[in-house]
Formats: structure tokens, C-alpha cells, sequence
């Protein structure tokens, strides 16, 4: 019985590792754009694309893909989701079977690695601060009738460096829900660091002045 379960131990190790370690990674592309998925085997009459596992699902082909000429064989296909997909198949040349993969992104870029993903979480730690700090600084200068145009252009700058770090992310993190989160920010920030601090500055320069003129100048 041992001896039963040993060898088909082994079988499957022997069936699993040659798929293993012949995925090959071939690169990044755009997510909903054609992909044309090409093999060669110079030895060999046909390739059969068996399936493509995608992030969510494994699509099952068993198609015979297109001959283009000097034993290149090609499919056509358009991923729709980001993430991994394998591309695993069959032929009657080279080394029987294959199995090869594509990362998808957003923009058709690699993927950022650890460090700056660290980096990218810092700098945006930092920016949500200091838009914080100077939105309630902003509030106790417009409530003393303080608040001049160096306030008001530090508060933009917040804005500014988030509407910078929303683009950096689509370029090298390209997370959705990231993504979700810093439009959210911007949207949002559009009006408590943009048209606020300008409507600030005005009611300062106007009304400010006038409460201070009248109000507050001693009387002789």
C-alpha cells in the first residue's frame, strides 16, 4: 500500500514539476487590449493551446493555434481583467508541452517591487499630514483674519503634491483600490484645498479687512 502511494507520489511530481518549470514568463501587457500569444517549435506540425488561467477562472481553449509561418504558431487573445495568465498547451514537436505566462497591468508596465511600494506609502503618509495640518491651519488664520497668500499657496501645494502622487501610482503601483482611495482624496480635496483656501483668501482680503477696520481699531 505504501509502495502504491509512493509511486503515484512521484508520478504526480513528474506530471506537475515539467509544467513547473517550463513557465516562462514573457512579459507585461495592457489589460482589454489584442494579445497575440506566439510559440515556435521547430520540430513540430501543430500546437494545441490547452487553457488560460486567468485570475479569476481558467478558460478551457483546446484549440489548435494558428500557423504564421517558420514553425511560429500564434492565438489571439484580450485579457480583461489585471493580473496573471497562464497559457498552458500541447504538440507533437519540441518538449510535448509548454506553459508560459503574462502579467497584465493597467498601462502595459511592470509592476512596482517592495521598496517602492514602502516608498510610495511613505510619501503619501506624509502628504495626507501636511494636507491636514494645513487645512486646520488654514481654519485658525481665517478665524484671527490672518490667512494671506503664502498660507493659501502652501495649502495648494498639498493638492498639488497629491494630484502627483495619484499619477506616480497609476504609473508604477497601478492598485485599483488604491486608485479608488486617491480619487477620492482628490475629489474631495478639490474643495477643501483648492476652492476653500482661495474663498478663504478672498473673504480675508474683503471682509477681513473690514471686520478689522471697523470693529477692531480702537476707537480716539
Amino acid at each position: 500500500m505504501k509502495s502504491n502511494v509512493l509511486l503515484i507520489g512521484i508520478l504526480l511530481v513528474l506530471t506537475i514539476f515539467p509544467f513547473v518549470l517550463a513557465t516562462d514568463n514573457l512579459g507585461t501587457i495592457k489589460v482589454n487590449q489584442p494579445y497575440i500569444f506566439c510559440q515556435v517549435c521547430s520540430d513540430g506540425s501543430y500546437i494545441t493551446l490547452s487553457s488560460i488561467n486567468t485570475p479569476n477562472s481558467t478558460e478551457l481553449i483546446n484549440l489548435n493555434m494558428t500557423s504564421t509561418g517558420s514553425k511560429q504558431f500564434c492565438y489571439n487573445y484580450t485579457p480583461t481583467k489585471v493580473g496573471r495568465y497562464d497559457f498552458r498547451g500541447i504538440s507533437d514537436g519540441c518538449d510535448k508541452t509548454f506553459a508560459t505566462y503574462v502579467d497584465v497591468t493597467s498601462n502595459g508596465q511592470e509592476r512596482a517591487d517592495g521598496t517602492v511600494i514602502i516608498a510610495f506609502s511613505m510619501v503619501f503618509l506624509i502628504i495626507l499630514f501636511y494636507s491636514v495640518f494645513m487645512m486646520v491651519n488654514m481654519l485658525a488664520h481665517v478665524f484671527t483674519l490672518d490667512y494671506d497668500a503664502i498660507d493659501m499657496a502652501l495649502t495648494l501645494g498639498g493638492y498639488v503634491a497629491m494630484l502627483g502622487v495619484n499619477m506616480l501610482e497609476r504609473i508604477y503601483l497601478m492598485n485599483p483600490n488604491l486608485e479608488n482611495w486617491l480619487d477620492l482624496f482628490i475629489q474631495v480635496g478639490l474643495w477643501t484645498h483648492v476652492i476653500l483656501p482661495i474663498m478663504s483668501f478672498i473673504f480675508v482680503l474683503t471682509v477681513g479687512q473690514f471686520i478689522k477696520t471697523k470693529l477692531w481699531t480702537p476707537r480716539q
